[in-house]
């Protein structure tokens, strides 16, 4: 006979089973859907002048089109006043400025009523401090006792002694004493809570010091008070409490927990006292005027000084930052502060709205912001693709798990999918849900294979494709061009190692200091290396950095080192061995030693902890460098073809091959087809089209030199002098014509442009030549030369003699325009038909000749976009053909409607054969005769269906000299591209094309293919 201790039993073990049964049931429904990846996204930036409602207003003519996917800019809470979003507040809460949950609903509603779906730019690697957020605030408040302590990297303990502890907050300014005794801080009481302000800034007290401001020792108040009053008592209660406060160094979890609960404590009872009694109100308001001191007696601010050196924060003046901040910073941004993702509550707290999203809110990918400055950009993708997955098994069960909670079943489901992984990391299962990573990729360098992620931002993709349009044949030319002009002959690798000095030692050299502290103290550690000094370590370190060719290695402790990490940092020793060789040899083998986990055999585990932790801070160390000084310096320095400074470019890479691309776009195919195919970002250097005329420089080699002398001199003597030198100087002269080349408007003739052209050229100049860092900078601006570099701008462009020079450069520019119409419209083609996902940046559709942001992200006026779009399906609805409205658009091709048409055309076309452009092959066509070179092709393939793409490049030779000429029919006659047989219909123009016999193959003359329009995609007709 059973015992309820049996019946017991077999109930728990029924329930067991059960559990276990609907947790495998959930996983694997889990598991089995197919989340379908972006087919084509179009890059939105959402800010308080565009707000969520304008995004939905948008998708009707996003849809029309042909667009699958909205890929919107950050919109969680950010600093307020932020039109980009990078700078989140706090990772859990929709910004209130670009609407409430009411108008998110709405977009998600109206994607999901389109069967449309959204991209979500998330970033984990920072957050924006310049304001009130709260996570910072806390932490300035109770430093390393604050909850959020463990959110930011803070190096507690700095090469500066009197920092130990402490948080420095570089912004002040002027020096600290000065700006003290200036009277322009204040300390101010608001509900209880005491807050330091300077300027904008409120910065928090420590509840310690809350002693020292309620302190009734003050014989005015004493006279009228009896110590036994209830408001007596109470003050005297809240500082004794305030004393009695633990030590800031006081980690322990009693102190802890004492701390953050006696804080709000002491608030609430400071509030109720204030607010009760009108004479401890008086006192307080008394009290607060003994803290603000009287300007000309400096001795007054002495008790101000020293309640400011009781705080967990040092203030300091701005330019302290470069050299002693003591947190990890994005890049050298003070107001942007490094988050510690890699602790798992951090990493769950600022995920929790995007995972909810990316569960329930119509989210079809994640594009990951800067993940080169995580710890372990690995461990956070996998991180993220489990919180994902486990998050849709939690949906599933609560929506119908046979009444079983979520915590029933958590525990199995996190089990089987862990053994899942642990079984075979490269499963489907890894890389589940689409996600893209903003990682930068140099030379020859590739995606790391384990990451679990569907490719990249798509930058590698933009610098293949562009080099299509440069020609290699060129590249003396210009080089001796560049050098004749503006006598710079440094070599890319040379300026970029001086940007790299530069950076190391200027903007990120608290980077630096921080690491050669940690490394010291790991050498003082062994007595093999307790001798090197701080000076040789900082200097092997900066050589070190300098000599880094990419952005950084993913080193993990625990695991074997790839052979490519091993040889990038082997490479970086050896350049740097070489470079210094004033270092003793011995501290670049304690660095090398270090930084490739090959400790001593006698290192304990705590000192094996510090080394793993140096390395993780390195890793995130050398990116930011690498694109300061590439990037933000050496792209402004080195200007020989600013179209290949573009990010992740190589200028010293002068053009690219037909099989290049071919090559990388079967790569693509292979190994991440779902990348994002890129031509123009939020943050390129210049549009796409801008960028493709500038390319068309080095079809122009023969009278480019000459042009460049002629406007010069044209241009000599309206050049401002700043301390006896003419503005511009050479190099800025040499980027200020190719930055016109490029920008300038579509049809402009040869008169002044607009007075807001010539503003965004100046504009663009300024921030060029503080970006170069060479005759100003953004730290330390030149506002004469500032202003001497605008004016001079303004002269060229709409000066009182500005007709010959912009008559000559109007000529020359309209040749070089007319080409770049051909190449841009090839561009567009290629990106729609390449492996990956096309992505389109706001108001690219026309054409894009914008600069540098803040210019690309200058407002775009969808009214003649929409009006464009109906204009053109209007035109076919009336019965005009293709070919005719190709040709037309193309002969009108100003306003850049040849180029929506093509786009809309061929999106629509890629959303009507989805399986062929994901699923399907990519072949390279064989393309003969005299202008094969001058011709790119390729077959996408499924089963019986094909499209061909066959885009012109490097057409001006064919030209000519007339602006007019467009490449089509009888230029293009005997080169032919070869085809499988059977019949095609041109998309661009619904012509009939039918290829030849040609011995063992079938062919179709260029001159019938490129009759009408200069480039061709065909689709074969079943």
């Amino acid at each position: 006979m059973a015992t309820p201790n049996d019946r017991d039993h077999a109930a728990t073990e029924d329930d067991a089973r059960q559990r276990t049964g609907v947790a495998g049931r959930i996983f694997a429904e889990v598991a089995g859907l197919r989340v379908e990846r972006p087919l084509t996204t179009y890059r939105l930036q959402v800010h308080a002048g565009f707000r969520l409602d304008a995004a939905t207003g948008l998708l009707d003519y996003l849809d029309d089109l042909g667009i699958t996917d909205l890929y919107l800019s950050p919109f969680l809470s950010a600093r307020p006043g932020s039109t980009h979003g990078y700078d989140v507040f706090d990772h859990s809460r929709l910004n209130a400025e670009i609407g409430d949950q009411a108008a998110h609903d709405r977009l998600v509603a109206g994607l999901a009523g389109r069967g449309m779906r959204r991209v979500l730019d998330i970033v984990p690697n920072h957050m924006g401090i310049a304001g009130q957020n709260r996570f910072w605030l806390d932490l300035l408040e109770l430093g390393k006792q604050s909850s959020s302590a463990r959110f930011f990297d803070i190096d507690w303990q700095p090469v500066k002694a009197e920092l130990a502890g402490r948080v420095l907050i570089p912004i002040l300014g002027g020096q600290y004493g000065n700006v003290l005794e200036s009277g322009a801080f204040r300390i101010e009481c608001a509900g209880g809570v005491f807050t330091f302000h300077y300027g904008e800034w409120v910065l928090p007290i420590h509840p310690r010091s809350y002693s020292r401001l309620l302190d009734d020792r003050e014989t005015s108040f004493l006279v009228d008070c009896d110590l036994g009053d209830w408001d007596m008592l109470e003050l005297r209660s809240i500082r004794g409490a305030a004393d009695e406060l633990p030590d800031r160094e006081a980690t322990d979890v009693a102190s802890l927990e004492h701390v953050r609960r006696e804080t709000e404590v002491l608030k609430r009872r400071t509030e109720r006292l204030i607010g009760e009694s009108p004479r401890v109100g008086e006192f307080v308001e008394r009290r607060l005027g003994y803290f603000r001191g009287k300007v000309g007696e400096p001795r007054s601010f002495n008790p101000l000084h020293e309640l400011l050196e009781e705080q967990v924060y040092r203030l300091a003046f701005w330019r302290v930052a470069s050299e002693e901040i003591n947190y990890r910073r994005f890049f050298d941004i003070n107001e942007l502060a490094g988050l510690r993702t890699e602790d798992p509550s951090v990493f769950e707290a600022i995920h929790v709205q995007i995972i909810e999203w990316g569960v329930k809110g119509g989210v079809s990918g994640l594009r990951i912001d800067h993940p080169d400055g995580l710890a372990d950009p690995r461990g956070y993708f996998c991180n993220l693709q489990r919180a994902l997955f486990l998050s849709a098994c939690r949906a599933l069960v609560e929506g119908d798990a046979q009444g079983l909670a979520w915590k029933d079943v958590a525990l199995p489901i996190r089990e089987q999918y862990d053994a899942e992984i642990a079984r075979d990391a490269k499963s489907e299962l890894a890389g589940r849900f689409p996600i893209v990573a903003e990682k930068i990729l140099t030379g020859d360098e590739r995606l790391p294979e384990n990451w679990p992620i569907d490719g990249t931002v798509g930058y590698e993709y933009l610098n293949a494709l562009n080099g299509l349009f440069v020609d290699p044949a060129s590249e003396l030319a210009i080089d001796e061009a560049y050098r004749s002009f503006s006598g710079d002959r440094h070599t890319l690798e040379e300026t970029i190692r001086e940007c790299k000095g530069y950076v190391t030692g200027t903007s990120m050299a608290s980077e630096t200091n921080m690491l050669a502290n940690r490394l010291s103290k790991i050498a003082e550690g062994n007595r093999h290396s307790r001798d090197f000094t701080l000076n040789q370590l900082t200097r092997a370190l900066r050589e070190v950095i300098s000599a880094f060719g990419i952005y950084r290695t993913y080193i993990r402790p625990g695991e074997p080192i790839s052979p490519t990490d091993r040889a990038s940092m082997e490479l970086a020793f050896s350049h740097a061995r070489r470079r210094e060789p004033s270092i003793d040899p011995s501290v670049f083998d304690f660095l090398e030693s270090v930084l490739l986990l090959d400790p001593p055999a006698d290192c304990s585990d705590a000192e094996l902890r510090r080394r793993e932790l140096f390395l993780g801070r390195f890793q995130q160390t050398t990116g930011p460098v690498e694109a300061k000084a590439l990037e933000d310096t050496g792209f402004y320095r080195f200007v020989r073809l600013i179209s290949l400074n573009e990010v992740g470019g190589d200028p010293e890479h002068f053009g690219r091959s037909a099989r290049e691309f071919h090559d990388q776009n079967l790569h693509r195919l292979r190994d991440w087809p779902g990348g994002l195919s890129t031509t123009a970002t939020h943050d390129t250097k210049r549009g796409e089209d801008a960028r493709i005329r500038i390319d068309a420089i080095s079809e122009f080699v023969a009278e480019w030199p000459a042009r460049l002398a002629r406007w010069s001199e044209l241009n000599r003597s309206i050049k401002p002098e700043v301390n006896g030198k003419p503005v511009p100087d050479p190099i800025e002269e040499y980027l200020f014509y190719q930055t016109l080349i490029g920008a300038w408007p579509a049809g402009e003739p040869a008169s002044p442009p607009t007075e807001e052209f010539a503003s965004r050229v100046a504009a663009y100049m300024v921030k060029a030549a503080r970006e170069a860092k060479r005759n100003t900078s953004w730290s330390d601006s030149d506002p004469a030369y500032c202003d001497a570099l605008s004016e001079f701008v303004k002269n060229v462009l709409r000066g009182e003699n500005t007709l010959r020079f912009l008559n000559d450069f109007s000529e020359f520019q309209g040749r070089i325009a007319r080409v770049a119409i051909v190449h841009s419209l090839a561009q567009a083609a290629l990106k729609i038909g390449s492996p990956g996902v096309p992505d389109v940046y706001q108001g690219c559709e026309l054409w894009d000749f914008s600069m540098v942001d803040p210019d690309n992200r200058r407002p775009v006026n969808y009214e003649v976009r929409r009006k464009i779009l109906g204009e053109i399906r209007a035109s076919l609805d009336a019965g005009e053909s293709r070919e005719q409205l190709a040709q037309s658009l193309l002969e009108a091709s100003d306003d850049g409607a040849v180029k929506l048409y093509l786009i809309w055309t061929l999106l629509n076309h890629r959303r009507s054969r989805r399986d062929l452009y994901e699923r399907g092959d990519y072949r390279p066509i064989e393309v003969v005769g005299p202008h094969a070179d001058r011709v790119l092709a390729f077959a996408r393939t499924r089963e019986n269906r094909a499209v061909v793409y066959i885009t012109p490049r490097l057409v001006a030779p064919l030209m000519g000299d007339d602006a007019r000429t467009l490449p089509v029919g009888s230029l293009w006659s005997g080169t032919k591209v070869i085809l499988p047989s059977g019949a095609w219909t041109d998309l661009i123009s619904d012509r009939c094309i039918a290829a030849q016999a040609e011995g063992d193959a079938f062919a179709v003359d260029l001159s019938d293919l490129f009759a009408t329009f200069p480039l061709s995609v065909i689709e074969s007709r079943a």
